[in-house]
């Protein structure tokens, strides 16, 4: 009984961590991964963008931290560098933004007015990033601090001497062999729901905080009624990783939690095997 309510607690805690989105057809993001294979082509122009988002988040927590009469440290910079390659997280959310595309014998990123949802180019601009800037990230906040470079020169220094992401050799490209994504941008609610959580996964001890997709429910239940299934996704796991079948469903969001929590019950209590005896007086 006791490690019946100890699992029952675990799947209220891990649905409470969660913001529903409501919607058909949507695909869901957690399972997208990086095209490693053009992180080269497009190394060189994240790592200035990295930077120039970054450089102005920077000036505006200084502003923000001045009207305050307060200041800011090395270490208040370093927490905006460190996050600043994860789209999950505020400090990231410029990656969505962008956009990878086929220009002649080379990928270039282009930016947009609006955000769409993370998928496989958004974890390809993530993964560009984190190669460009992720191991030099101290000596990158310490740039930031000291904030005696103009932009052009910041990028100059980082990009071109710290780390090879604009003087390494690029593969040459292959044309019409890469599947493009078409930039669509999120709808009011979604973007409402990725702020509130971008808002709480960069909050300290909120790491595991995600936006959970009508379909992602769905597979849920499809799951836990299928425990004998032996189809393993292709999923890259990484910290900030993110195809999923569209799937729909008629049921309400009231029903579809409760058919999720009944049937992610019976998973569990065929993992664990636990269950109740009856004892006979």
């Amino acid at each position: 009984m006791t490690s019946c309510c100890f699992t029952f607690t675990l799947i209220i805690l891990w649905l409470s961590c969660t913001i529903y989105v409501g919607g058909q057809g949507l695909t869901s993001e957690r399972q997208f991964a990086a095209a490693s294979e053009e992180v080269p082509f497009i190394s060189c122009s994240v790592c200035g963008k990295a930077l120039k988002h970054i450089r102005k988040q920077v000036r505006e927590l200084r502003k923000d931290a001045a009207s305050k009469g307060a200041t800011v440290d090395e270490d208040d910079i370093l927490t905006i560098v460190e996050a600043s390659c994860n789209p999950s997280k505020k400090q990231g959310s410029w990656i969505p933004r962008y956009d990878i595309i086929e220009q002649d014998d080379s990928l270039q990123i282009v930016e947009h007015e609006s955000q769409r949802r993370c998928q496989q180019e958004c974890r390809t601009i993530s993964r560009a990033c984190e190669e460009s800037i992720g191991d030099i990230d101290t000596d990158v906040g310490e740039l930031l601090w000291k904030d005696d470079m103009k932009l052009s020169k910041l990028i100059n220094k980082v990009c071109y001497e710290m780390t090879d992401a604009c003087t390494k050799k690029i593969p040459k490209l292959k044309k019409g062999k890469r599947n493009d994504e078409v930039f669509k941008p999120m709808s009011d609610k979604e973007k409402k729901a990725y702020d509130v959580m971008s808002q709480m996964r960069s909050a300290p001890g909120m790491p595991g905080m995600e936006v959970l997709y009508r379909e992602d429910i769905d597979q849920m239940v499809d799951k836990a009624n299928n425990p004998q299934s032996n189809d393993k996704p292709d999923i890259e796991e990484e910290a900030s990783s993110e195809t999923a079948v569209p799937a729909q469903t008629g049921l309400g969001f009231v029903d579809t939690i409760k058919a999720a929590i009944s049937n992610l019950y019976s998973g569990a209590r065929k993992l664990f095997s636990f269950g109740w005896k009856r004892t006979e007086l």
